[in-house]
């Protein structure tokens, strides 16, 4: 509710929520209820897409990517959408990343239209992704409440910097 109320209604706002929220590895029962999805696909410029649609396929035709803790906000960073991010995550201090902890309607709207002229570069991802790979264990790691990438994450972001970006990590 907080991203439409604060997004211009020039901006289409579509929501795909994450394939985990109906179903997981740790339960049957999705995460969401019913109630939620109805509440937020009534208010009005809000699009639900299906989980099934690929999020690299909605990150190329939008003007930003907006997620809570995502990885899905470093893909679109790596695919040159700005992210809007409603939390704290690993990426956070990248360029293109539009952090929203402290912003007006205003300030956002005028951070989405200017962001993607202070995006990210391609050495910027590539050391960025290099960084993540040496650093990094199989596995999530937890501390506290900061989730650091996996291991996984990074052999998948990789891939995604090197078909966007014909880079490769050495």
């Amino acid at each position: 509710r907080w991203l439409r109320a604060n997004l211009s209604e020039d901006f289409a706002l579509c929501v795909k929520e994450h394939p985990n929220y109906f179903s997981s590895n740790f339960t049957d029962t999705p995460i969401r209820n019913r109630n939620f999805i109805d509440r937020i696909s009534s208010l009005k410029g809000v699009d639900l897409i299906s989980h099934d649609m690929p999020a690299s396929q909605l990150i190329r035709g939008s003007a930003a990517c907006a997620t809570l803790t995502g990885t899905v906000g470093l893909e679109s960073i790596i695919q040159k959408v700005p992210c809007i991010l409603l939390g704290k995550i690993y990426y956070s201090h990248l360029d293109g990343v539009i952090d929203c902890s402290d912003k007006s309607s205003k300030e956002l709207n005028h951070d989405v239209l200017t962001a993607a002229r202070d995006l990210i570069s391609d050495d910027q991802i590539t050391d960025f992704l290099r960084a993540i790979i040496k650093y990094s264990y199989p596995g999530d790691l937890r501390s506290g409440n900061k989730v650091l990438p996996s291991a996984d994450q990074c052999i998948y972001l990789h891939a995604l910097l090197e078909k966007t970006c014909g880079r490769t990590i050495v």
